[in-house]
């Protein structure tokens, strides 16, 4: 389908003698078309995502091919244009559940390209209509995300407020598994923001909880965020073990998305223990991975990761590496380019050094 197609639907629509019930059955059924087929494409990635069901009301007589992790991210992009445009369209015309599902069926494709801002601008969109539904899940599964794509962009006391609603969500559901996203997310930013020993108190929560509860994607988040804190402490022993017990649970899950992003900070860990080889032969694996989950973000993180590798080991083939990384995190836009950037240049001085 063409990427202007809502907007032409929606012309085409304004110019026909249609009454308004008419329109409007028209519309849900566009809105249900986006929405079914953006669940089935993102029930298909290389992601773990939450037990939400999807149930439009109309299921599309015809759809396109979208039978694997390849097809369904390629739909996803190809769609992408349309699919924001019915997701505001949701919005603005009062479809309340499309409104917020459309949003989360795009959540992990927006996670995946490292496009926070469409991220952001979906779910800063869905917030005041969860509020109103007064829906228990549509209101934690996006709150929760929007706290996590807030603290993306730094904007730590928004992401603050939006991860406490969600767990004050939670709480009155009873509902482990939520709660323990949320304290983890919660940890996020405190982590972020410096507030390290209170960090690791709501980490520990989160942990006991999801354990508790059997929430074995939670368990994993929350281990793989948790030896980032310790990494960032220099406490790496303690990251390698929490990372290690972290990818058993991805790989059990499946979600090669968790394994590739695990793999990238084990390898960070292992290179400040000087395990150079075994840093390698982890970022190697991480770079397979993400190949695997077409992940092409995760990939350029995986490039520069190995680079790392191979300058801890004085192999001037990290510059190719670091080159890659660089332009593919360039091309995304995404934020980690400025750490790649800048250990480019500082290797590229020392190539040119003479000894």
């Amino acid at each position: 389908m063409p990427h202007d197609l809502v907007r032409a639907y929606c012309v085409t629509l304004a110019g026909e003698e249609l009454s308004e019930d008419e329109r409007r059955a028209v519309a849900g059924r566009m809105l249900d078309y986006y929405l079914y087929c953006a669940d089935l494409a993102d029930g298909l990635l290389p992601i773990t995502r939450g037990n939400v069901k999807i149930s439009p009301s109309h299921v599309p007589a015809e759809i396109p091919v979208i039978d694997s992790s390849a097809t369904a991210m390629a739909w996803l992009e190809a769609e992408r244009v349309n699919l924001l445009a019915a997701a505001a369209y949701a919005v603005t015309h009062g479809w309340s559940v499309h409104a917020w599902q459309l949003p989360y069926t795009l959540s992990r494709l927006f996670w995946l390209l490292a496009d926070r801002d469409s991220w952001l601008t979906t779910h800063e969109a869905a917030t005041p209509v969860v509020r109103r539904l007064k829906d228990p899940l549509a209101q934690f599964v996006t709150l929760h995300n929007l706290g996590v794509v807030l603290t993306l962009h730094e904007r730590f006391d928004e992401a603050l407020e939006a991860e406490r609603e969600a767990l004050s969500v939670s709480r009155r559901q009873g509902h482990g598994e939520w709660q323990a996203r949320a304290y983890t997310s919660i940890a996020n930013i405190l982590t972020s923001t410096g507030r390290t020993a209170e960090a690791e108190v709501q980490y520990l929560r989160a942990a006991e909880i999801s354990k508790r509860t059997g929430s074995q994607f939670a368990e994993a988040n929350n281990l793989h965020n948790l030896a980032c804190l310790y990494a960032g402490e220099q406490r790496h022993t303690e990251a390698v073990q929490q990372l290690r017990a972290a990818m058993e649970i991805y790989r059990a899950l499946g979600d090669t998305v968790g394994e590739t992003a695990g793999l990238s900070t084990l390898a960070e860990s292992l290179i400040a223990l000087g395990e150079g080889a075994e840093a390698l032969t982890a970022a190697k694996r991480a770079l397979e991975v993400a190949v695997e989950a077409s992940s092409v973000y995760h990939q350029g993180i995986a490039h520069d990761r190995i680079a790392q590798a191979l300058d801890n080991l004085g192999d001037q083939q990290a510059l190719p590496h670091w080159q890659r990384s660089l332009s593919v995190l360039t091309d995304l836009g995404a934020p980690e380019a400025d750490g790649v950037r800048a250990r480019l240049a500082r290797a590229r001085v020392s190539v040119r050094t003479p000894a």
